[in-house]
């Protein structure tokens, strides 16, 4: 038994550390390679429990790479495994600045590197894509939910709403429709009888 959590606490920050390495942009840029780890290869998470730890990630402070990290460890092996993931997380990224900051002055005006990261950072947007429309996939059901997924893209699209009254106006609407199709869905006598 402990000799499998040790090994699984080792695989989390193994698993996390090649994610940092390889993954640039972070964050959500990483959601596609931790559901294919973590749900995919290894069913140590169910789509839903990855649903639940990306919203939650996604509403926390801080660093949404280090919070997917802590919340996947947790999930799968506790406060070690929220430690060991966090730490093979930051470690890529500190020992990169680490190798940049010893090198820059070299590579400062370099016209290849300045094109190697446009090419990376449309490799992260196609990432990100994909990460969202996993999501919505998943988790958008009905037209209700795609009618307040276009409402509040739109919202966002347009800069017309905070992102935090747009999760509290959603979560709002979404509570008065299921208060409302409850309503519908119990019949007038067994109202009465209430």
């Amino acid at each position: 038994m402990i000799a499998r959590c040790n090994k699984r606490i080792i695989t989390l920050f193994t698993i996390f550390f090649k994610i940092s390495a390889v993954t640039v942009g972070g964050g959500l840029a990483m959601l596609p390679v931790i559901v294919d780890e973590f749900v995919k290869k290894r069913d140590w998470l169910s789509d839903e429990e990855m649903i639940d730890i990306t919203a939650a990630v996604q509403s926390m402070p801080g660093i949404i790479a280090i919070n997917m990290a802590v919340m996947t460890g947790f999930r799968t092996a506790g406060f070690r495994g929220a430690f060991m993931a966090s730490f093979g997380v930051v470690l890529p990224p500190f020992l990169a600045i680490i190798a940049i900051a010893t090198g820059f002055q070299m590579f400062r005006d370099n016209p290849v590197i300045e094109k190697m990261f446009i090419g990376i950072n449309s490799a992260v947007c196609a990432l990100m894509l994909i990460s969202v429309v996993s999501l919505v996939k998943s988790t958008v059901k009905g037209r209700f939910g795609i009618a307040v997924a276009v409402i509040g893209f739109a919202a966002m699209t347009l800069g017309a709403v905070n992102v935090i009254w747009l999760v509290v106006g959603a979560a709002a609407v979404g509570l008065i429709f299921c208060t409302l199709s409850l309503n519908q869905s119990v019949k007038p006598d067994e109202r009465a009888g209430e």
